[in-house]
């Protein structure tokens, strides 16, 4: 499989304290795929100074498919409770995909995680319109907007055409309600306009909802986490881990997304992803 966005140098703020860490769907998902023992390919573009993303990946066996860029994606993350304030004061140049065609003729599933809307060059979306691979897609890059490095929500122009590609879409309830008052659609008409297979709403701390083609919805309660540690990249973690069992072991939806809850709860208390991993 391929996962395509950025990985970034992360700077997070919570609660007086302040570190640094390695973060970015590339990186979140491109872990959690592997340690379920799935084979991994990260499109993302770093600068060659930043030598930790490269050494990570090595040691997690994940192919670094990377393009020139003087610089890595940075993110700011100010938490305060349940909110979150972002800023990106740099952006690596968009990842290509025409370079990795090769290598796209050999996978069968595409794991689409852009940070922002122009993190993926728009040959992603023009080439994977058509072939035939599975696309799963998390939303949250193409429901921003960037202005003078403040992250701010928009949807993005890119966005009907990259939920047309992906039978399995992942979005916050923030992010769904952007979305929803951008089209003016019911969650309903949404769903079934653009022809999405199995969709995952996330609320966090309280849990989320699951929602089939076939109008059923399936809800799930997020599983304490114990001791709390980061909650940056749980959403990615609990999207990769429900992919891991729904596609590659062909469990049901309800089993697949017990597991993810499960999983996203291990990586927030710092059990699964050991917090000292990423740590930059």
């Amino acid at each position: 499989m391929i996962i395509a966005g950025s990985v970034t140098y992360d700077t997070i703020v919570r609660e007086g304290a302040c570190f640094r860490k390695i973060g970015g769907v590339s990186a979140y998902a491109g872990l959690t795929f592997r340690l379920h023992g799935i084979r991994t390919a990260a499109a993302c573009n770093v600068a060659p100074r930043d030598r930790r993303v490269r050494n990570l990946f090595r040691q997690y066996d994940i192919l670094v498919c990377d393009g020139p860029t003087p610089v890595t994606t940075r993110f700011v993350n100010v938490q305060t409770g349940d909110s979150r304030r972002q800023e990106a004061p740099r952006l690596a140049d968009p990842v290509r995909l025409i370079p990795l065609l090769p290598l796209l003729k050999s996978v069968a599933h595409v794991h689409l995680g852009p940070l922002h809307p122009a993190d993926l060059h728009p040959e992603w979306l023009a080439i994977l319109s058509r072939v035939h691979k599975t696309v799963s897609l998390d939303v949250q890059g193409y429901v921003r907007k960037i202005r003078d490095g403040r992250v701010f929500p928009a949807v993005s122009k890119r966005l009907p055409e990259a939920l047309r590609l992906s039978r399995f879409v992942k979005a916050d309830s923030e992010e769904m309600a952007v979305i929803l008052e951008r089209f003016r659609m019911k969650i309903e008409t949404f769903q079934d306009t653009f022809g999405i297979d199995e969709l995952l709403v996330t609320s966090g701390r309280r849990g989320g909802t699951l929602r089939l083609a076939s109008g059923e919805q399936i809800a799930y309660e997020a599983c304490p986490a114990g001791r709390e540690s980061d909650t940056t990249g749980a959403g990615d973690v609990l999207f990769a881990a429900y992919l891991a069992r729904r596609l590659y072991r062909n469990e049901s939806p309800d089993a697949s997304i017990r597991h993810a809850a499960r999983i996203a709860a291990d990586q927030v208390a710092g059990r699964f992803i050991a917090s000292e991993t990423l740590l930059i």
